[in-house]
């Protein structure tokens, strides 16, 4: 009796590897597909897309499009366009995410060139929402100093038109990684 119950669990315990041993799971392909040198592997967006297009509202470009590109899931450098009205601006930013996870929030620094000749930085900090299909929503608050004057006023977007930037605003936008 011992021997043949000895002779059931050696083959269930042979036979139960046998079931788990299977096809790599999605998971496992998402953590392989990151190939990051860092000892903790994640699998969050920013890992698996590292493109960003986003189309925003509000500092630094008001109404304005923008690309960036992670580095690894906590770093993202980035470069925009957009519009005042009248005048054009255009942009190179830097992102930093203190978690790698999909909901995280954010903080960033860049500067911006806004024509009719306003050389300006900015700080920004906010919530950015990166979901597994792609798909980025992102609020934000943002300051914007200018550091030279025009002669030709800037209208923004809450049409107040301006010679020099020293102000604090919010940011939203919509994007998608890839």
């Amino acid at each position: 009796m011992k021997k043949s119950l000895i002779l059931i669990m050696s083959f269930l315990i042979v036979l139960s590897n046998l079931i788990f041993a299977g096809k790599i799971t999605e998971k496992v392909e998402k953590l392989i597909e990151t190939n990051q040198t860092r000892y903790e592997r994640t699998y969050y967006p920013r890992d698996l897309r590292p493109n960003l297009v986003m189309l925003s509202i509000g500092f630094p470009y008001m109404a304005g499009v923008s690309y960036s590109y992670n580095i690894n899931e906590m770093f993202a450098v980035g470069a925009g366009a957009g519009s005042y009205f009248p005048g054009a601006a255009f942009g190179l930013n830097f992102t930093f995410y203190p978690f790698g996870t999909t909901v995280s929030p954010f903080g960033g620094a860049g500067v911006t060139y806004i024509i009719p000749g306003l050389v300006a930085v900015n700080l920004d900090a906010g919530i950015d929402i990166a979901l597994e299909n792609g798909m980025v929503f992102n609020l934000g608050g943002v300051y914007i100093i200018s550091f030279t004057n025009t002669d030709n006023a800037i209208g923004t977007l809450w049409g107040v038109p301006k010679n020099k930037l020293n102000d604090l605003g919010i940011k939203g936008g919509i994007g998608f990684r890839f």
